[in-house]
């Protein structure tokens, strides 16, 4: 080690236990850091073969995320996403009983926390 670090080896030590922990989460939670460096193409409103609708967020802070727009009424409370891990939320509207998607196209949304 550069003697001029040698001082630090306690930090560095420290800081890379905690860093294999976070992978270890990453690798547990996330199916590795080369998935999770890829959650991009998973984010925001995604079709599913069946026509159900999945929006995916990301917002961390956030104690309860909601989904409302002229499809609901603009209730704020009727469509609740779920909590995953790393402030990650989600919410499936299935499609409709004749197999359409459960909104339609062009429908105006907001998310609310």
């Amino acid at each position: 080690m550069d003697p001029y670090l040698k001082s630090y080896q306690k930090d560095f030590e420290r800081r890379y236990g905690l860093l294999g922990k976070q992978l270890a989460a990453l690798e547990e939670r996330e199916g590795g850091i080369d998935r999770f460096t890829r959650a991009y193409e998973t984010f925001g409103v995604q079709r599913r073969h069946d026509n159900s609708l999945v929006f995916f967020e990301w917002a961390p802070a956030a104690e309860a995320l909601f989904l409302a727009g002229d499809f609901n009424g603009w209730d704020k409370f009727s469509h609740r996403y779920t909590k995953q891990p790393f402030g990650k939320w989600e919410l499936v509207i299935p499609a409709k009983a004749d197999g359409s998607p459960g909104l339609e196209h062009g429908s105006k949304l907001k998310m609310h926390r």
